[in-house]
């Protein structure tokens, strides 16, 4: 539901960009664009790896909480790096991909849906933080395999420095 029409607005603005000239240059080589390309890609790119490893993480059967987790962060991830996708789309090609000559400004407006239908990203952030911080609890139950990150800290013995209330 947000990949694709991500891809289609990015496969878009780079056709569009690629012919549209400013200044006597094709504006795909101003790095203002160019870089909003970029970004776009990486997210894309991020989007749908983050997809792959959640939907194995599923089919593999791990654990409940972190599946619950992958799945709660990845459904996040994915519609807010999207939306930033088609928004850089719009951008790199001003006020004509906010018309219904091009099919940015549609995707712009459903992918807003995609943040909020089957929960919202808020409720998503609730989700992620309360599985995190269970497994967080059972990781540091200082057993064999607990690291104590805080040990690396050059002034980690600086107990009076450490003020928690």
């Amino acid at each position: 539901m947000t990949i694709g029409p991500a891809k289609a607005s990015l496969e878009v603005a780079g056709g569009y960009t690629t012919h549209r000239k400013a200044f006597g240059r094709v504006i795909n080589r101003f790095e203002g664009v160019s870089f909003q390309v970029a970004e776009a890609s990486m997210l894309l790119d991020a989007a749908r790896s983050m997809v792959y490893t959640t939907a194995r993480a599923v089919d593999e059967g791990e654990e409940t909480g972190a599946t619950r987790r992958y799945i709660s962060e990845t459904k996040k991830f994915v519609t807010e790096s999207c939306q930033t996708v088609v928004h850089n789309a719009m951008q790199v090609m001003g006020g004509i991909g906010y018309t219904s000559v091009y099919p940015i400004e549609r995707h712009y407006r459903d992918l807003r849906l995609a943040s909020i239908w089957t929960g919202t990203n808020e409720v998503m952030s609730m989700i992620i933080a309360h599985e995190w911080y269970t497994d967080y609890a059972t990781r540091h139950r200082r057993g064999p395999s607990y690291r104590d990150w805080e040990a690396d800290a050059l002034d980690a013995d600086a107990i009076d420095e450490k003020i928690y209330e």
